[in-house]
C-alpha cells in the first residue's frame, strides 16, 4: 500500500513534467506542472479520508452494525468488499492512464530527438554544399535546401538567414555581369537565390521580427542592376543595410520599408518607385539618387544628405518624411 502511495505520486508528477513541456513550458515550468500534478495526486486522496475519518463521509460504528439484521449486515459487508474492489479497480484504472501517458510523451520526445537529429544533418550538409567553390548549381541547391530548412523549423530560421546573409555580403559581386553592352552587371545566380530565399524568409517570420535578421550591413553593391532582387522584399521589413554601399545602383521598386540605411551610401542610385516606408535613413549620402514614385512615408532622413534629388522637391520630402536642421539639400 506505501508503494503505491509513492509511486502513483511519482508517476503523475512524472507525466505532468512531460504534459507541461510539450504544451511548450520552459525547464521550470514543466517542473511546476509535475510538482503540482503529483501535490494533487497526494491531497485529494488525503482530504477525502480526512473527510471520512470526521463524519463528512461517516462509516458505522460496530455497535450500530451489530443492530443490524443478520441479512443487513450481509448486505453491508458485501457493499464495503466491493467498495474496496471498486477503489484498487480505480486505481488500476488510474495507473494505467498515468503510464500511458508517460509512455506516450516519452515516445514523443524520442521523435522530437529524432526530427532534431534530422535537421542537423540537413543543416549541416546544406552548409558545406554552400561552400563548395566547384559547382555554382550545387550552392544554388544548398541555398534553397536551407529554405526549405527554415520552413521546417521555426528555431533555426534565424541562423540560416544570418548564413544567407553572410553569404551575399560574401559574394555579391563575384560572377556579376551584365546583361547588354553598356549596362550595370546583375549579380550571379546563386547571389540572386539567395536573396529570393532571404526575402521568402523575412516575410514569413511572426511580425514583430520580420526582416531583422537579415543582416547585410555594409553590403558592397555599388553599380549594380538589383530591382529584381530587393523587388522580391514585399512584405520584408527591418532589413539591416546600415553603411551599405549602394551607390550608382539601380533599385528601381526596391522593397526596403522599415529597412536600416542608416549611413548607406545611396549616391546617384536609382530609388525609383521603391519602397521607403519609415526606414532609418539617418545620415545616409542620397545625393543626385531618383526618387521619383519612391513611397517614403515617416522614413528618418535626419542628417540625410539630399542635394541634387531628383524626382521630389525639397517640400514634399520635408511634408512625409522625418528631417531636421542637419538634412541637407
Amino acid at each position: 500500500m506505501r508503494f503505491g502511495m509513492v509511486i502513483g505520486p511519482l508517476a503523475a508528477g512524472v507525466v505532468g513534467y512531460g504534459i507541461g513541456r510539450e504544451q511548450g513550458a520552459h525547464l521550470w515550468g514543466g517542473v511546476a506542472v509535475g510538482v503540482g500534478t503529483a501535490v494533487t495526486t497526494v491531497a485529494v486522496p488525503f482530504l477525502l479520508r480526512r473527510a471520512w475519518a470526521h463524519g463528512v463521509v461517516r462509516r458505522a460504528t460496530a455497535a450500530e452494525v451489530a443492530a443490524l439484521p443478520i441479512k443487513d449486515r450481509e448486505e453491508l459487508r458485501l457493499q464495503r468488499a466491493q467498495a474496496r474492489l471498486q477503489a484498487f479497480s480505480n486505481m488500476g484504472v488510474l495507473l494505467g492512464v498515468m503510464f500511458t501517458a508517460g509512455g506516450l510523451v516519452y515516445t514523443a520526445r524520442t521523435l522530437e530527438t529524432a526530427q532534431q537529429t534530422q535537421i542537423t544533418d540537413r543543416y549541416t550538409k546544406a552548409v558545406e554544399q554552400l561552400g563548395n567553390r566547384e559547382s555554382r548549381d550545387a550552392r544554388i541547391g544548398a541555398i534553397y535546401a536551407l529554405h526549405r530548412l527554415a520552413e521546417d523549423s521555426d528555431r533555426d530560421f534565424v541562423a540560416i538567414s544570418q548564413v544567407l546573409s553572410a553569404y551575399v555580403r560574401e559574394h555579391i559581386r563575384e560572377g556579376a555581369r551584365p546583361r547588354s553592352e553598356g549596362s550595370l552587371p546583375n549579380p550571379s545566380a546563386d547571389v540572386t537565390a539567395a536573396f529570393w530565399v532571404l526575402g521568402r524568409i523575412g516575410s514569413s517570420e511572426p511580425r514583430p521580427y520580420r526582416g531583422k535578421f537579415v543582416q547585410l550591413y555594409g553590403l558592397d553593391a555599388h553599380n549594380l542592376n538589383m530591382p529584381s532582387l530587393f523587388g522580391s522584399w514585399y512584405g520584408v521589413s527591418g532589413v539591416v543595410l546600415s553603411n551599405a554601399d549602394l551607390h550608382g545602383s539601380n533599385l528601381t521598386g526596391a522593397g526596403l520599408d522599415g529597412a536600416v540605411l542608416g549611413g548607406a551610401n545611396l549616391r546617384g542610385a536609382t530609388l525609383s518607385q521603391a519602397f521607403l516606408r519609415r526606414a532609418g535613413m539617418r545620415k545616409a549620402d542620397l545625393r543626385g539618387a531618383d526618387l521619383a514614385g519612391a513611397e517614403i512615408d515617416d522614413a528618418d532622413l535626419r542628417g540625410a544628405d539630399l542635394r541634387g534629388i531628383k524626382g521630389m522637391t525639397p517640400d514634399q520630402i520635408r511634408r512625409t518624411t522625418k528631417t531636421d536642421t542637419t538634412t541637407r539639400f
